[in-house]
């Protein structure tokens, strides 16, 4: 509490004396409350035996909590003691309550990863989480100990861990490791307060997250592992990461990065495909058998753009992750090739916010959002700009960034035939985040330049729930290009064109309605509509893809 709350909860107090021998826990006169201890002693007896309590100890709070607890009469000399009631007390506690948890709140919103979390999952975890205060040169947890399942995030002060030989310093906003906690098995590192001042640790129980999170809690936690890895070894090991852009940005390439996971005994865990769409990765845990050696946590392995090298080089490099097994399972962070697209970034002035929210605000599906949703996505999305002829992603890749089309065309096809044209605000790459699939199609640009704005799977996650998922999964049925006549379902006739009629069907194995058109190719030949109705069928792809 601070010192307007106690000085509160001091003015609700009581003032109580008791005589030599007096019941001091009787409930029936002074009521269910808190005991303080002004002066004086008192005999406490329980089912363990007696003991004598004396000045600012507590008693009466073991009823409070619905526990039955024993006898407290006055001593020899009785006693003094200063009753607060369980409703003065409750509601100060809400109020403590609240004060902490806006103060959470305020913390959470400017710690990494933890700020691109939804608004009400930020509340909920600031609402919930508990602070620990630990005062100078206090042992948190030492190695070898078992661990509890918490997230630790450090709001102030600074921590040293000390592992075999080596020493690092977490400093504010930074987690703790917690991948002990995540496989079940003994804390690998000793975490001290440093001795100039106490810290503050936010401490986050998975079962909160998950309550929170949901589905998402394991990807999340691992992506804090991953943060906290990079920032360790970013200053000693200069090669840990081979994409330089993001040295100065680990945040980011966290974000960028998608989450793997080998099952114990797995071999050939990557297709061809799979290996060519990746571009660094890094062990987060477990162990992983490559074609010259063993690699275990923290090791990480570069393999270069696949546009940037020779093929022989290539092969070589994704050769090494193709070929890649594990006897006891291990866990990967991912970077892909679409997301070195966003490396790509358009100059500072051109990639401003206000920029990114327009194509935002102008994009169907991402109306639903509300107004901070949108500035929380434009704020994380990057713009970026390709050529004619350039590919976005191609058919197998892995998937971990979709896009929005700010300016341009780009080209949809599926084993080298052409399905569709995307133009302005037009989205795609999503289906492969919602079903955590490999890509289905492949996407280069059709006009000169293209714009896009790029998002990675973090960001889509927190984005894809309620309406807007609803609303994607309805894009997706759309877009579906193998939808047969014989599933198709005549329901009744909308209405009858010059050409034709609009007839409602149902596709029977999904149960999706659509409107289909039926057009006398005859009359339309006769009249020279056939460019017409290739616009028309043009215009309504487009209708339903924004």
């Amino acid at each position: 509490m601070d010192e307007d709350q106690i000085h509160d909860l001091a003015h609700q107090a009581q003032l109580l004396r008791f005589q030599p021998g007096e019941l001091a826990s009787d409930k029936d006169e002074f009521g269910t409350g808190l005991f303080v201890i002004r002066e004086g002693s008192f005999k406490l007896s329980s089912t363990s035996g007696e003991c004598f309590i004396g000045p600012g100890c507590v008693f009466g709070e073991l009823d409070l909590l619905q526990v039955r607890a024993g006898d407290v009469v006055a001593g020899d000399l009785g006693g003094t003691c200063f009753a607060v009631s369980s409703m003065a007390l409750l509601s100060s506690m809400k109020a403590v309550s609240r004060t902490f948890g806006l103060r959470n709140l305020r913390f959470l919103t400017t710690a990494p990863l933890f700020r691109f979390l939804d608004a009400p999952d930020l509340a909920m975890l600031g609402r919930y989480g508990f602070s620990l205060t630990h005062e100078g040169g206090a042992c948190m947890y030492e190695e070898g100990q078992m661990p509890k399942e918490f997230l630790y995030v450090l709001k102030s002060g600074s921590l040293v861990t000390s592992a075999s030989t080596r020493q690092t310093y977490i400093c504010p906003g930074e987690c703790l490791d917690h991948r002990a906690a995540l496989c079940s098995r003994p804390h690998t590192e000793t975490v001290r307060v440093c001795d100039e001042s106490d810290a503050d640790v936010l401490a986050l129980s998975f079962q909160l997250l998950h309550d929170v999170l949901e589905e998402h809690t394991q990807d999340f936690l691992w992506r804090c592992a991953l943060l906290r890895m990079l920032r360790d070894s970013w200053s000693d090991r200069p090669g840990f990461c081979g994409p330089l852009m993001w040295r100065d940005d680990p945040e980011s390439l966290a974000r960028a990065c998608i989450i793997k996971s080998l099952p114990a005994g797995s071999s050939h865990g990557f297709s061809a495909d799979e290996a060519q769409s990746v571009v660094w990765y890094a062990i987060l845990d477990g162990s992983m058998q490559a074609t010259d050696a063993t690699e275990g946590p923290g090791h990480c392995f570069c393999l270069g753009d696949r546009m940037g090298e020779s093929g022989d080089s290539k092969g070589r490099r994704w050769e090494r992750l193709g070929q890649a097994s594990t006897l006891a399972g291990c866990t990967l962070a991912l970077l892909l090739q679409d997301a070195m697209i966003a490396t790509d970034t358009l100059p500072t002035a051109c990639d401003d916010t206000s920029s990114k929210l327009e194509v935002v605000k102008n994009t169907m599906i991402l109306r639903s959002l509300d107004s901070k949703q949108q500035v929380q996505l434009a704020e994380a999305g990057h713009l970026v700009i390709r050529h004619q002829g350039q590919f976005i992603f191609k058919e197998g890749d892995l998937a971990s960034h979709f896009f929005v089309i700010k300016e341009g065309e780009v080209v949809v096809s599926k084993g080298g035939e052409i399905i569709r044209t995307l133009g302005a605000f037009s989205t795609f790459g999503e289906a492969e985040l919602l079903s955590k699939k490999t890509r289905y199609f492949s996407v280069n640009c059709k006009s000169d330049s293209v714009t896009l704005m790029a998002v990675d799977t973090m960001i889509f996650e927190q984005l894809v729930k309620d309406r807007v998922s609803q609303q994607l999964h309805d894009q997706l049925h759309l877009r579906r290009t193998d939808i047969a006549l014989k599933d198709l379902r005549k329901l009744r006739v909308i209405g009858h064109g010059t050409f034709g009629t609009v007839q409602l069907m149902e596709h029977q194995p999904s149960g999706m309605r659509y409107a289909l058109k039926w057009i006398r190719r005859s009359q339309a030949i006769a009249k020279g509509q056939q460019q017409s109705l290739c616009n028309e069928r043009e215009l309504l792809m487009d209708l339903a893809v924004t």
